[in-house]
């Protein structure tokens, strides 16, 4: 009986002590680490500058497609330039969301801005490229109105005529004016980039210089044909 008691007793002690180790064990099992301050916050703010840079590409896709002064070549540079950056915004915020360190996501969160300058870059050189062909338009408009005036100066018999006359040649004059400023503005700033910023930004100043003349010019050719207008009445 002695024997057997002893050997219950053996028994009874290494399974108290298999649940007692079994225990420590499952205590001391690490848990999932938790975000280190601030990341979710730094992620939470990057996902909504990289949703307000796609809706604004959507806008600008959207402006273009619909735009119908500008060609179909320089409509497919600017289409393929944005929507290469909606894809890579797209990249970005994946990669960023699965970070797990500040140190790794504050360079990409970074890279939003640096890389994808939606606002700075795109949003204006759009939207110059839009007027520049949209003040072509109106040149061509003006250059068959004038074609038309001087048809009919030429056959008039107003006292006013040279009055008219003058008036023409000063249209032509601004029309000419208004072409060679705002013909530039497209090939000068459609292949900007990204990278060139904040140098580009000077090449931005400059065409919206151009193209604000340049209007000033198609203006002052319509009151010329006014005057033409006036004169031959």
């Amino acid at each position: 009986m002695k024997v057997k008691t002893g050997i219950l007793t053996t028994l009874v002690a290494t399974g108290i002590a298999c649940l007692t180790f079994t225990s420590v064990s499952a205590a001391a099992a690490p848990s999932p680490s938790p975000s280190p301050p601030g990341l979710s916050t730094l992620k939470a703010k990057a996902a909504i500058a990289i949703s307000n840079r796609e809706d604004r590409l959507t806008t600008l896709i959207n402006a273009i497609d619909s735009n119908t002064s500008i060609s179909t070549a320089n409509k497919e540079v600017l289409l393929v330039e944005l929507k290469n950056d909606k894809t890579g915004l797209l990249v970005l915020k994946t990669t960023i969301q699965s970070e797990s360190t500040l140190k790794a996501c504050l360079p990409e969160v970074r890279s939003i801005s640096t890389n994808y300058r939606v606002y700075l870059l795109e949003g204006p050189k759009v939207k110059l490229i839009l007027e520049a062909g949209n003040e072509n338009t109106v040149e061509n408009n003006l250059s068959d109105l004038l074609s038309k005036a001087k048809t009919a100066i030429n056959s008039s018999s107003s006292a006013k005529k040279v009055a008219a006359q003058n008036a023409y040649e000063d249209g032509i004059n601004n029309l000419n004016a208004a072409q060679s400023l705002f013909s530039p503005v497209i090939t000068t700033i459609i292949g900007l980039t990204h990278s060139q910023y904040p140098g580009a930004n000077s090449i931005l100043k400059s065409a919206t210089l151009s193209l604000s003349k340049s209007k000033n010019d198609l203006v002052k050719c319509r009151r010329d044909l006014l005057l033409i207008k006036r004169d031959l009445s």
